[in-house]
C-alpha cells in the first residue's frame, strides 16, 4: 500500500514537471544583424542587433553575448520589448549616431569570422551564430551588414543575407547612410536569398537607392463587423494623392492594396469623402499583393487640399473599414501607409507600386552669436550652437568674416587685423537646403597689437610620437606663435622626412603666444616611433622651423625648452606651456611662460547662480549656474541635450541642457545636478550651453521628478522645458504627431523616433494619459514623451450591475502582455502543487523509513 502511494506521488510530480508551463524570457530573442565590417565612417564602428520575436518583454539582466575567442564578451542588461530591437554599439553611442544604443561594448569582431553565443542568466544558449569559417554574409568593401532573414529559424547559413542596398536606415558617426537596418525590419526579412537576383530588384521594396520602400502593412480597422467578406480586411487604402503639381483634376488618385495572397472581389465597395460624395466600384477584382488606382476622372471625388476625411466601405457594410483624415496636403506629396501602420507624407509618388517613404526636407536655421564689442588684433570665438535643423540633419557650416577670410568650423576663432565695419555671415547646409544669417559688426582699433606679420615666428614646440597604447588619435604635433602678431595658418605645411605632408587647408588665425595642435586623423602624418625629421613651411614654401628627434620614449613628449633646446619629458602638455623634468629631477617651466591654448576663449564670465524658475528673466548670453533633477536623459529626445526639472518644493520649471560635443557624464533620471553654462535660445526655447562634462556636476540621486498636471489650454510659453502630464481623448494622428483633446483645447504630442513608442497602439477615440517635456518648434508647442512608459491608455469600461464598481477603468500601458501574466499565474500555481506533493512525499518516506 505504501509503495503504491509512493509511486503515485512520484508520477504526479513527473507529470507536473513535464506539463507545467515553461515560461522563458529568452524564448524568441535572437542575434538579428551584425555590422562586422563597421561603417563607412570607420571600420571600428561595429554594432550588433538583437531582436525579440516573442509576444512578451525579455529581461536581459545577467545575459551574455560572447565570441568563442573571448572578444567581444558583453555582459548584457536592460529589456527588449515584444517584437523590439536592442542595439549594441562598439566604443560609443555615435556608432549609429541617430539611434540611442541599448548598450555600449568593447572588443572587435574579426573580419575573418566569429562564433557568437547568446546566453541567458542561467547560462543556457538562447541563440548562436557559427561563422568561425567566415561570415555568412555582409560586405567589407560596401560596409554592408549581415542580416537575418527569418528570426524564427535556427539561424544557419541559409538564414542570413547581405543588406540589399535598397532598404537602409540609420546614420553613421559622420552622418552618412548605414548599409544596414539598425532598429528596423531587415531589408531581407522573409525573403529566401537568390544569388541570381540583384539586390535592387527586391520584390518587397519596389525600388532602389537610399529611399525606404515600404509595402503597406496591415492596418487597424476602426470598426469590427460581423459580416465576412472574404479578404475584405486585407484591403487597405495605401496611398492618397490630393494635391499634384499644377492642375489637380487629372492627377488626383486613391490607391487600394490587397495585403492577402488571394484575389478579392471589390464589386460594390464604396469610397466616400467628407462631403458625402460616394464612388461605388463595379466589376473590380484585385489579385493578392496587387494595387488598384482610382483616379479623379473615374471616381469624381475631388480631394480637398486643406482638410479631408476619406472612408472605405466593404460591400453591404454600414460602417467603414477605414477612415483616414489629413489636415493640409503639401503640393506634390502623397499620403502613404508606411511599415509602422501610420500614414505619412512622401515626396515620392508611386501609383500602382510599393510605397517609397521620402519625407520632405525642412530648411535649417542659421543663428550665431559674437561678442558685443571687438578690438582689432584680438581673437574671438564665433558661436553657431544656436543653429538648428528641424529634421535633425547634420549641418555643414561656412563663415565669411567680411575681411577676405573664411572658415568651415562650427565655432571658429577669428582675429580682425584692422579696425572697421565688417559684414559677417554664417551659412548652414543640411545637404538639401541652406540658410544664412548676416550681421554687421564694428571692430575698434588697438594699436598695441597692429604690427607687421612675422611668419618666421611660427615654430615647432612639442611632439608626441609614441603614446601609451594606441597612437592614432593620441600622438600630436604642436605649433607655437612666438611673435607679437596673429598669423593665418591657411596653406601652411608640416612635413615628415620629406615624405609625408600635412597641409592646413582652413583659414585659422593663430594669435600671439598661442598654440595650434595637429592631431591624427585630422592630419595625415604618422610619427615614427624611433626617429624622424619634422619641418614647417609657410604658404610660400619657405622653411620656418625644423627639429630632428631620436631615442623615442613611450609615453614621453619631445618639448622645446626655454633656451630653445629640446628635451624628452614625462609631462605631456598639448595646448599648454611645456614643463620639463631634467635628469637630475629639477623641474623647469619652459618658455613661453604666459602662453595659452589657441582654442580657449579670451574672456570668461563668472557664472551667476540662479533658481531654475528664474532663468526666463535673464539675458541670452549670460553665464549662469542652476540646479535641478534630471527629467530626460541624453538620447531620449536628442543626442545633444537632456532636460532638468526643478527641485522639490519649488515652482514648476524646466530647462534644456545642451552640449554640441554630446559630452555628458553618466546620468540617471532623478539625479540632482548642478550645471554651469551660457544661456542661449533656439526657436523660442531656452537652453543652457555647456562646454564639456565638467560643467555638469552630479550631486546625489533622488526620486524621479514628478510631472506637473496640466490641462491642454495651459500649455504655453511658460511651460517650455517642463515635465508635464496631460490626459484626454486621441482625436487624430498625422505622421508622428498625435492630437489629444481634454475639452479645454487640443494639444500636439510628437513621438520622437528615439523614444521608441508604437504609434499603432494609440487609437483614435481612446482616452490617454501622456507625460513628457514641452518643447517649441517653428510650427508651435508640442509635448515630447520620453519613452513608451510615458504613454498610458485607459482601458474600455465594462458594463456593471447597479451598485457594482467596474475595475476596468485603470490606466494601462499599451504593451501589457496578458498571455505572459496568465503563464506566470499557472507557473506559480504549479509550483504550489509541487511543494504540497514534495511535503507529502517527505512524510511518506519518513513513515516508511525509506
Amino acid at each position: 500500500m505504501s509503495t503504491k502511494k509512493l509511486i503515485l506521488i512520484i508520477s504526479l510530480l513527473n507529470l507536473l514537471w513535464i506539463k507545467a508551463p515553461a515560461l522563458s524570457a529568452s524564448e524568441g530573442v535572437v542575434i538579428n544583424e551584425v555590422a562586422w565590417a563597421g561603417t563607412a565612417a570607420s571600420a571600428n564602428d561595429e554594432w550588433i542587433e538583437l531582436y525579440n520575436d516573442a509576444q512578451q518583454l525579455a529581461d536581459l539582466t545577467g545575459w551574455k553575448l560572447a565570441a568563442a575567442d573571448g572578444q567581444p564578451e558583453i555582459d548584457l542588461g536592460g529589456t527588449i520589448a515584444a517584437h523590439g530591437y536592442f542595439l549594441l554599439e562598439r566604443g560609443g553611442d555615435d556608432t549609429v549616431s541617430d539611434l540611442p544604443a541599448g548598450q555600449i561594448y568593447t572588443g572587435s569582431l574579426s573580419n575573418e569570422g566569429e562564433k557568437l553565443e547568446l546566453k541567458d542568466a542561467q547560462g543556457g544558449i538562447v541563440d548562436s551564430l557559427d561563422c568561425s569559417a567566415g561570415w555568412f554574409a555582409g560586405d567589407n568593401l560596401a560596409k554592408a551588414t549581415m542580416e537575418r532573414i527569418d528570426p524564427s529559424l535556427p539561424g544557419d547559413k541559409t538564414d542570413w543575407a547581405t543588406n540589399n542596398g535598397a532598404v537602409v536606415d540609420g546614420k553613421d558617426a559622420q552622418g552618412g547612410n548605414i548599409a544596414g537596418t539598425p532598429g528596423q525590419p531587415n531589408s531581407v526579412y522573409g525573403i529566401a536569398p537568390d544569388p541570381s537576383m540583384p539586390a535592387s530588384s527586391d520584390p518587397l521594396t519596389g525600388g532602389s537607392g537610399a529611399d525606404q520602400a515600404a509595402p503597406p502593412p496591415a492596418t487597424s480597422s476602426t470598426t469590427d463587423t460581423s459580416i465576412n467578406h472574404g479578404h475584405s480586411r486585407d484591403i487597405v487604402i495605401s496611398e492618397i494623392f490630393p494635391n499634384p503639381q499644377g492642375s489637380d483634376t487629372n492627377g488626383e488618385f486613391i490607391e487600394l492594396f490587397n495585403q492577402s495572397d488571394g484575389e478579392a472581389d471589390l464589386n460594390g465597395w464604396i469610397l466616400e469623402d467628407a462631403s458625402g460624395k460616394k464612388f461605388k466600384l463595379k466589376d473590380k477584382f484585385l489579385a493578392g499583393g496587387d494595387y488598384l488606382v482610382v483616379y479623379r476622372p473615374e471616381s469624381q471625388i475631388a480631394l480637398n487640399n486643406n482638410k479631408e476625411t476619406l472612408k472605405l466601405f466593404a460591400a453591404g457594410e454600414d460602417q467603414p473599414l477605414q477612415e483616414i483624415k489629413y489636415e493640409k496636403a503639401p503640393e506634390g506629396s502623397s499620403y502613404n501607409l508606411d511599415e509602422r501602420h501610420d500614414y505619412v507624407w512622401s515626396v515620392t509618388v508611386t501609383p500602382g507600386a510599393a510605397n517609397i517613404i521620402k519625407e520632405a526636407n525642412h530648411k535649417p536655421q542659421a543663428e550665431f552669436n559674437l561678442p558685443e564689442s571687438l578690438l582689432a588684433g584680438r581673437p574671438y570665438i564665433f558661436d553657431s550652437s544656436d543653429s538648428s535643423d528641424p529634421d535633425g540633419d547634420v549641418l555643414a557650416y561656412f563663415w565669411d568674416f567680411g575681411d577676405g577670410n573664411h572658415n568651415r568650423l562650427p565655432d571658429p576663432e577669428h582675429t580682425f587685423l584692422n579696425p572697421g565695419r565688417y559684414k559677417v555671415s554664417l551659412t548652414v547646409d543640411d545637404g538639401k537646403e541652406k540658410d544664412s544669417q548676416e550681421k554687421i559688426i564694428t571692430v575698434a582699433g588697438d594699436r598695441a597689437v597692429i604690427v607687421p606679420l612675422a611668419e618666421d615666428d611660427i615654430i615647432l614646440n612639442e611632439i608626441f610620437p609614441d603614446p601609451q597604447g594606441k597612437d592614432e588619435g593620441n600622438e600630436f604635433i604642436e605649433l607655437y606663435n612666438k611673435g607679437k602678431a596673429p598669423v593665418n595658418l591657411s596653406n601652411w605645411e608640416v612635413r615628415f622626412d620629406n615624405k609625408q605632408t600635412s597641409k592646413i587647408k582652413q583659414s585659422f588665425w593663430l594669435p600671439p603666444q598661442r598654440f595650434f595642435l595637429l592631431i591624427k586623423p585630422e592630419n595625415k602624418i604618422t610619427l615614427n616611433n624611433q626617429a624622424g625629421l619634422l619641418e614647417v613651411f609657410n604658404p610660400g614654401g619657405k622653411l620656418t622651423d625644423q627639429v630632428r628627434y631620436s631615442g623615442v620614449k613611450t609615453g614621453q613628449a619631445y618639448a622645446r625648452g626655454h633656451d630653445d633646446r629640446w628635451h624628452w619629458t614625462e609631462i605631456v602638455t598639448p595646448g599648454q606651456e611645456n614643463v620639463i623634468i631634467l635628469p637630475a629631477g629639477e623641474k623647469v617651466a619652459a618658455a613661453p611662460a604666459k602662453a595659452r591654448a589657441a582654442v580657449k576663449r579670451v574672456a570668461v564670465k563668472r557664472a551667476v547662480r540662479v533658481p531654475l524658475e528664474g532663468v526666463q528673466e535673464l539675458e541670452r548670453g549670460d553665464a549662469v549656474k542652476v540646479a535641478g533633477l534630471v527629467a530626460a536623459l541624453p538620447g531620449q529626445l536628442g543626442p545633444q541635450f537632456f532636460y532638468l526639472a526643478n527641485l522639490p518644493g519649488r515652482l514648476p520649471a524646466g530647462l534644456e541642457i545642451y552640449s554640441y560635443k554630446k559630452d555628458f557624464p553618466s546620468l540617471r533620471i532623478g539625479d540632482q545636478v548642478e550645471v554651469s553654462g551660457e544661456l542661449g535660445e533656439v526657436s523660442g526655447s531656452l537652453r543652457l550651453k555647456t562646454k564639456d562634462r565638467r560643467d555638469i556636476k552630479v550631486l546625489e540621486h533622488q526620486t524621479s521628478p514628478a510631472p506637473a498636471a496640466l490641462t491642454c489650454d495651459r500649455i504655453d510659453e511658460e511651460a517650455i522645458g517642463q515635465l508635464v502630464r496631460i490626459a484626454g481623448e486621441i482625436t487624430s494622428k498625422k505622421g508622428s504627431t498625435v492630437y489629444l483633446d481634454d475639452g479645454t483645447e487640443e494639444a500636439a504630442v510628437y513621438l520622437k523616433r528615439s523614444a521608441r513608442i508604437n504609434m499603432a497602439s494609440l487609437k483614435e477615440g481612446a482616452e490617454a494619459e501622456i507625460t513628457g517635456i514641452i518643447s517649441k518648434t517653428q510650427s508651435g508647442l508640442r509635448l515630447l514623451p520620453r519613452s513608451a512608459e510615458d504613454v498610458a491608455i485607459k482601458a474600455a469600461e465594462a458594463e456593471s450591475l447597479p451598485g457594482e464598481v467596474s475595475g476596468a477603468s485603470a490606466w494601462e500601458l499599451p504593451a501589457r502582455d496578458k498571455k505572459k501574466e496568465l503563464l506566470e499565474y499557472l507557473l506559480v500555481a504549479a509550483a504550489g502543487i509541487i511543494l504540497v506533493l514534495v511535503v507529502a512525499l517527505t512524510r511518506l518516506l519518513k513513515r516508511n523509513k525509506i
